[in-house]
């Protein structure tokens, strides 16, 4: 909504603070302010932005350098668990397909836990 000053402004909520800067420096191109790597937590709070916003390919370049970083560590994650759902949410949302693919090969296989459906 533009305000009497000019501006248009958007109230957005609920979201994680840095990771919502971060997509906008990327969206922004403010290329300096934007870490080169990232916890997992971190890209995984900002996968969720950038599928609630449909902006995928504003952070390709970004996403792909912060991947490389975390490669290994997706190798490490266990079957379950935290660190495990946000590999798989990563994988989902970045379009890893073949990391997707093993994590849920893993979770199928391996997992001993039902995920309920809701619908």
């Amino acid at each position: 909504m533009r305000k009497a000053d000019g501006r248009y402004y958007i109230i957005v909520e609920g979201w994680n603070e840095v990771a919502l800067l971060t997509l906008l420096n990327i969206i922004h191109v403010q290329n300096r302010k934007v870490p080169q790597t990232l916890r997992l937590e971190e890209v995984a709070k900002i996968a969720m932005l950038v599928d609630y916003y449909q902006c995928h390919q504003a952070v390709e370049v970004c996403q792909e350098i912060w991947i490389t970083h975390l490669r290994n560590g997706f190798i490490m994650a266990k079957t379950h668990g935290r660190e495990f759902l946000l590999q798989l949410l990563v994988a989902s949302v970045f379009n890893m397909h073949d990391m997707f693919l093993k994590s849920t090969a893993v979770a199928i296989n391996k997992g001993t836990h039902q995920v309920p459906l809701t619908y």
